[in-house]
């Protein structure tokens, strides 16, 4: 018979086993052919996330990508504090 601690071990191992981070290689992945710099750049807002610990009390996720004349392309990210409610 399975105790309980089998049971939670079961549980916890289902629960982590669907997170991001990984041992090993990143794989590679080809550029896109017909990638549209100026239709991605602007402001893009988050509609969902993978759960972060330094993300817990953020809300309200703005990130900004923006084109300089030297042709960078700098990327702003603002967040809204949950627990004071400004911006961070």
């Amino acid at each position: 018979m399975i105790g309980i601690n089998g049971v939670l071990v079961f549980l916890f191992a289902a629960g982590v086993g669907g997170q991001i981070p990984s041992l090993g290689f990143c794989p590679e992945f080809p550029p896109m052919s017909d990638f549209n710099l100026n239709r991605f750049l602007g402001k893009w807002y988050e509609v969902e996330r993978y759960f972060q610990i330094s993300e817990v009390a953020s809300r309200c996720v703005v990130t900004d990508y923006a084109k300089a004349p030297s042709g960078r392309i700098y990327v702003s990210n603002e967040v809204t504090n949950r627990l004071f409610h400004d911006w961070c």
